[in-house]
């Protein structure tokens, strides 16, 4: 979805992803305070979904509000 919207490959972005992860050391462990910003921008630019809430669904792995 987001790699349609951005014209990016989903192998491209899973190439990414992987770099970044390495380079963290496998921290993963991010403050919504760092990320939320970036993500809620990428999903109003990609215009997918209604709410961040609509994307990330019911789960509780971070507390967010909409």
């Amino acid at each position: 979805m987001l790699g349609r919207r951005f014209e990016v490959s989903e192998d491209s972005i899973l190439d990414q992803e992987f770099s970044v992860f390495a380079e963290l050391d496998f921290s993963l462990w991010v403050p919504c305070r760092e990320f939320m910003p970036h993500l809620v921008r990428m999903f109003e630019a990609a215009g997918t979904h209604r709410t961040l809430s609509d994307y990330l669904g019911t789960s509780t792995f971070y507390a967010y509000q909409s």
